[in-house]
């Protein structure tokens, strides 16, 4: 575990593919980084029962505009159309 961990939240959530979501939120202090960083990961099922996650991290200063990125990841996710 990484020094200073503090789980900030965690639960289900609404998961715009439909199936179940859940977010985990939590922050550390990093050297790497060169302070304390905020994480936060969803795991959702989509609609043909593959699991999928999309996290963002950053300089805990910075919260919660990268929920906000996190929403907006998760919202125009379509792994059905995906080129790869």
């Amino acid at each position: 575990m990484s020094p200073g961990f503090e789980e900030v939240r965690i639960g289900a959530v609404d998961n715009p593919l439909g199936g179940e979501a859940a977010e985990l939120v939590y922050a550390y202090d990093s050297e790497d980084s060169g302070g304390r960083r905020q994480v936060a990961e969803r795991v959702f099922t989509a609609s043909d029962g593959r699991l999928y996650a999309v996290l963002v991290a950053a300089p805990d200063e910075q919260w919660p505009r990268h929920e906000e990125i996190l929403s907006t990841a998760v919202t125009h996710f379509d792994p059905y159309d995906s080129p790869f």
